[in-house]
């Protein structure tokens, strides 16, 4: 006769749940805390818990400079000898006329094109410009992008450098679909990035039939445009051959454009590890007048000794000046992230600390500055934004919606408006 194990799964469920609310009273002890988080099941029902108010001194004593709500604060700081921000909002007169280009570099914070789509509309509404620019080949939200859907029939060969930006791939009979976002009208000029030493040839049905496309050999990396009416979605066949394919790009023939360039889980250092050959071919096809640097969240662990991020930091603020030494580089502080202890969230303790330390930077290098983190309301602004009605951040207490991609484009595009 069988057993009857109906009862077990609610015994161990029982006994987990019991365990959980132990733990939950129990201090969690000292060679733990390296490790994990303080263990409380309760935290979301118990009631009269606040945020915890700013602290003014660090654990050593020393005082903080907490970046304050300021006008001052507000606005993009230039450290730069010859204001180069003034002279990229000159250049910003020229978009009805040429191209003016932004490279915006960040970690998961602007994922999927969301904040930079936001940016990039308010931009281009003003200067002109219509598209959303570059785009990879492939990437981890490539099917979910603000700005464009972009799905790949077939895979991609991925010969991912340790930068993990400007990848190139390899076809294997891959069909590439785009279909632009309705924020965009139809495209006038798209673009192929790849370098091939034969001539290679790829198959474009821009609906109104396929036909083919002679993309010329060349040593260097080269764009070339594919299509020869405008578009809002297009579908190219990638021929299974040697050809090293960057990516595509949607763009009219004058106005702003602002690229993404997203890595998860980065904290700025990765820069520094592209090829500078591959920099520097980038550049000359694409040709950036403004560098934007928008990091912080991945250097956050709840301390406040950030020695090691000032050294690598430093490193990558050296070798994109060298690289490109005509661009403007504005450096964004870091967003305000919660994180919860005793069941309370709160500002992580290490933000206005990374941010003075990014203003540093910025004073050091001769860069512009822009106190992302003043601008979202300072202390406690994410655990606001998270409660917000509607929502303008995720309950990771960390990124952003697209409510709050929206408003923070908003602040930042300010910065942009020629007087």
């Amino acid at each position: 006769m069988e057993h009857n194990h109906v009862r077990q799964p609610f015994i161990f469920l029982w006994v987990t749940v019991t365990g959980l609310l132990l733990l939950s009273f129990i201090p969690t002890p000292y060679f733990l805390k390296k490790t994990i988080h303080p263990v409380d099941i309760l935290a979301d029902i118990k009631p009269g818990k606040k945020p915890a108010p700013p602290k003014e001194t660090l654990p050593n004593g020393s005082k903080i400079n907490i970046p304050l709500k300021s006008a001052n604060d507000l606005l993009v700081k230039d450290f730069s000898n010859h204001k180069q921000f003034e002279l990229f909002l000159r250049k910003l007169k020229t978009a009805k006329k040429e191209k003016v280009r932004i490279a915006y570099f960040g970690d998961s914070f602007i994922e999927a094109d969301l904040l930079t789509h936001e940016f990039r509309q308010l931009l281009q509404k003003m200067y002109g410009g219509n598209g959303p620019g570059f785009i990879a080949m492939e990437s981890i939200n490539s099917e979910s992008r603000k700005s464009i859907h972009q799905k790949n029939s077939g895979n991609w060969k991925v010969a991912e450098n340790n930068a993990h930006l400007f990848n190139s791939f390899n076809s294997s009979g891959t069909i590439g679909s785009y279909t632009l976002s309705k924020n965009y009208s139809l495209c006038n000029n798209v673009q192929l990035c790849y370098q091939s030493n034969q001539q290679v040839t790829v198959q474009v049905n821009q609906g109104t039939g396929v036909y083919p496309k002679i993309l010329p050999a060349s040593n260097a990396i080269q764009q070339i445009q594919i299509n020869d009416a405008p578009v809002r979605e297009l579908e190219v066949q990638f021929p299974e051959t040697d050809t090293k394919w960057y990516g595509i790009s949607f763009e009219d023939s004058t106005g702003i454009y602002v690229d993404n360039f997203s890595v998860r889980g980065s904290n700025g250092n990765h820069l520094a590890k592209i090829d500078s050959s591959l920099l520097q071919q980038f550049n000359t096809i694409r040709n950036y007048n403004l560098i934007i640097l928008h990091f912080g969240i991945n250097v956050l662990d709840g301390k406040t000794n950030f020695d090691w991020y000032k050294t690598s930091m430093q490193k990558t603020i050296t070798y994109l000046k060298k690289q490109l030494p005509d661009a403007t580089i504005l450096l964004l502080g870091c967003s305000d992230k919660s994180t919860r202890v005793n069941g309370v969230y709160a500002t992580d303790e290490g933000v206005p600390v990374l941010v003075e330390l990014q203003e540093k930077l910025a004073v050091q290098n001769g860069l512009c500055f822009w106190n992302l983190f003043a601008n979202m309301g300072g202390y406690n602004s994410m655990l606001q934004w998270v409660n917000d009605n509607p929502a303008k951040a995720y309950k990771d207490y960390t990124h952003i919606n697209a409510n709050g991609a929206a408003q923070l484009a908003t602040l930042l595009f300010q910065q942009f408006k020629i007087q």
